[in-house]
């Protein structure tokens, strides 16, 4: 049954997709056209969490309830797999950034 909890978890799905657009897609496309590019490291970070999360909650959320904790408290799986998805995130960060200064790019800091 579709609840509000499920529209949550809908929209948090969505905002991922966004995030991983503008985290690592977008960049990426613009490189190929030799556009000028900017990295999103929150971005990159924060997409693989809420992407993973939204479908766990969105297509099984009884069980992501009870394996992973609600949205206001986690249990120590949930923050364990949170984690797990950070790095991640932060491994796609790297991945994109060390692939667009393949292509000759520059980037100044992380």
């Amino acid at each position: 049954m579709w609840s509000k909890e499920h529209s949550i978890w809908l929209f948090v799905l969505a905002c991922g997709l966004v995030l991983a657009w503008f985290g690592a897609v977008h960049p990426l496309l613009l490189a190929d056209e030799g556009a000028e590019v900017r990295l999103y490291l929150k971005a990159a970070i924060a997409a693989p969490v809420a992407i993973v999360y939204g479908l766990l909650y969105v297509l099984a959320h009884g069980w992501a309830t009870r394996r992973l904790g609600t949205r206001t408290k986690q249990t120590p799986l949930g923050l364990v797999v949170i984690g797990v998805l950070v790095v991640l995130g932060l491994a796609l960060y790297v991945w994109v950034k060390s692939t667009l200064e393949g292509r000759g790019y520059r980037f100044d800091g992380l």
